[in-house]
């Protein structure tokens, strides 16, 4: 999309909180150990406390994604054509004169097949070749990075919204 990501202190840990007193609490760095928190201080059920930490999956998922961000320009500066928007699915691509990547998210608690889809191409995720049928699939809260070769046109189906 275009502007800049909005990364606020803390969420790159796995941390929580907006209002006082969460906002003024230390950052969970690795090193440390934490009370049990609860996520809700002014809850007026009884609170529930939760294990707190640093999120170590978390935080390499958002160095990988800064770093493709940073090594591949079309997502800062490239073309951005949404091509399918219902529901908990979204596709959308990213075009430049380089290159060209198609984002596409399955954000429902199912898996689904996107039969009119004809892409394959470099998951730049996973990294790895994706077939015509590796893209068509996405598993529930899944997500693909797809680039496609240049200067080959691939014959997709544009959904309707």
């Amino acid at each position: 999309m275009p502007g800049s990501p909005q990364i606020w202190a803390g969420d790159e840990m796995g941390m929580w909180g907006a209002d006082d007193p969460d906002c003024r609490k230390p950052l969970w760095w690795p090193e440390y150990t934490f009370d049990p928190e609860t996520q809700n201080p002014f809850n007026e059920d009884e609170n529930i406390y939760e294990a707190v930490g640093f999120n170590q999956e978390l935080h390499l998922f958002y160095k990988k994604i800064i770093d493709l961000r940073k090594h591949h320009p079309v997502f800062t500066h490239g073309e951005l054509k949404f091509i399918y928007t219902k529901d908990d699915v979204i596709i959308y691509k990213r075009k430049s004169s380089e290159e060209t990547i198609y984002i596409i998210f399955n954000n429902s608690d199912t898996e689904i097949y996107l039969e009119h889809l004809n892409l394959e191409g470099y998951d730049l995720w996973n990294e790895k070749m994706l077939s015509v049928e590796d893209c068509r699939n996405l598993k529930p809260i899944e997500f693909k990075l797809i680039k496609v070769k240049d200067n080959i046109t691939f014959k997709t189906y544009e959904y309707e919204s």
